[in-house]
């Protein structure tokens, strides 16, 4: 870290939560931009540097020399402090401030970034929609094991680093979730696991994997670097023993030293196979390695608005790209003629397939396949539907490929739902996508309060030909 420290004025909040203010280094010119992190707009800060590019720096609060009337203090115990030496959680970054303030800035944020990323001056008004619960509300974590004083310790790395933070509670998770994890962190040192130490490639034991459902059931996932290890058998009995909430059990082989967090092998130890939930009166079976939103209670909220959005009718065909378990396909499914569900992962269409039969949905297929393989091998099929085609799209954070757009703009659908969990790449693939369909809602959720993470739905009509006009 850079000794330097610069009296930094915040102008306004940038997308990934940092404050951003500007270095002058001489005369009235603005000089290149500083983000800092755990700041506000209109607050003085005393920030050290940690990095230095040719067109932006970073920085650290040292001390708030004039703060902003929205600071609070952060609930955790593990949240940042100006001047703070020890390492810190960067899980939650916004707890400076309240939840209602954030939501005003994701909003904010969404705007300004569909301008300037997206060239779209004219979007409509953003709604912003949120469930009751911004604390304890998500469904899964992903916790890393050490040691320190030849203690088992758990918990997250601080930001940029893969150095750890022990911890022993996180407010973002349910109370079932930091039970199974205490336990489990007793059970591994009782047992003399040991944690997984890059340098020298030693020790077996990688992560452990919590997934907790509504009903406060848990599904553990023990990641190893290698497929067996010792006292495996008396390690789930143990468990399975002493955490009622726990009803599954698999290990994870994870033998790669990357940040990759799973591998390609899952071994299933004890209980049931699949978790369960019930998502917007759907029952939804999971296996561990596919894809759920991880606020259980806003995820209602976003598929719910996202159908909202589809306008489903009799006669309608969606196609649900990047579909995942299949949530959103068998929500639409009620409401209109035909349903195709995409996913890459099969684990996933497993899942969606039978989530479908569980549910008594007939009308709903789905298929293992990239999005851009399914789209150009029945390029001329879809293409008969396009008056009467949807498509919804709820890609990776990176958006979608170039292809994917392209083939969209082939295929001309009816309309095109878009769910996004980075404003930048949804302002980029809106750009592009603009040639012929008009941007007509948009609406932020909240799905990660305390978090500067946002959550945004666009519905996109396609354009009508000028000389249909006349």
């Amino acid at each position: 870290m850079d000794s330097t420290h610069y009296l930094i004025e915040i102008e306004r909040l940038a997308l990934l939560g940092d404050g951003v203010g500007h270095i002058t280094t001489g005369g009235k010119e603005k000089g290149k931009a500083a983000f800092v992190a755990y700041s506000l707009p209109g607050e003085k800060i005393l920030a050290q540097k940690v990095l230095d590019k040719k067109k932006y720096s970073r920085w650290i609060p040292q001390s708030i020399v004039q703060g902003s009337l929205d600071r609070i203090e952060p609930a955790c115990p593990y949240h940042f402090r100006p001047g703070q030496t020890a390492l810190w959680c960067g899980g939650c970054n916004w707890q400076l401030f309240p939840v209602e303030q954030q939501r005003e800035a994701k909003r904010d944020l969404v705007m300004e970034t569909l301008e300037r990323l997206g060239g779209i001056s004219d979007a409509p008004p953003i709604e912003v929609l949120f469930a009751e619960k911004s604390w304890r509300y998500r469904n899964n974590v992903q916790i890393v094991f050490g040691k320190r004083a030849q203690r088992v310790i758990g918990g997250f790395y601080a930001p940029g680093t893969h150095a750890l933070v022990p911890i022993d509670d996180c407010l973002m998770q349910a109370q079932p979730s930091i039970h199974s994890f205490t336990v489990f962190k007793e059970t591994a040192e009782a047992l003399g696991l040991q944690p997984y130490e890059t340098k020298g490639d030693r020790g077996g034991l990688k992560q452990l994997l919590i997934r907790t459902n509504e009903a406060g059931e848990v599904h553990l996932v023990l990641v190893t670097r290698k497929a067996s290890f010792p006292e495996r058998e008396k390690c789930v009995q143990l468990i399975a023993a002493r955490c009622p909430e726990v009803v599954s059990i698999y290990q994870n082989v994870q033998p790669e030293r990357t940040s990759v967090m799973s591998g390609k092998q899952w071994i299933h130890l004890w209980g049931r196979k699949k978790i369960e939930e019930h998502l917007c009166d759907l029952k939804i079976a999971c296996s561990p390695g596919a894809f759920l939103q991880v606020n259980t209670s806003a995820a209602e909220v976003l598929y719910r608005k996202a159908i909202e959005e589809v306008f489903p009718e009799p006669g309608m065909t969606v196609l649900d790209l990047y579909c995942g378990v299949g949530s959103l396909s068998l929500m639409a499914a009620r409401s209109v003629e035909h349903v195709i569900g995409i996913d890459e992962l099969p684990a996933a269409i497993d899942d969606a397939r039978e989530n479908a039969r569980e549910n008594g949905i007939a009308h709903a297929d789905f298929f293992a396949s990239t999005v851009e393989s399914f789209l150009q091998e029945t390029s001329s099929v879809l293409g008969a539907l396009s008056n009467r085609l949807v498509v919804i799209v709820d890609p990776p954070r990176s958006g979608c490929r170039g292809e994917v757009i392209s083939q969209l703009l082939t295929l001309t659908p009816r309309r095109i739902v878009y769910l996004s969990c980075d404003p930048a790449t949804l302002a980029r693939d809106l750009k592009m996508l603009s040639a012929q369909y008009h941007l007509s809602a948009v609406t932020v959720v909240d799905l990660f309060p305390q978090t500067s993470h946002i959550e945004v739905i666009a519905r996109l009509e396609k354009k009508v030909p000028e000389r249909e006009l006349g």
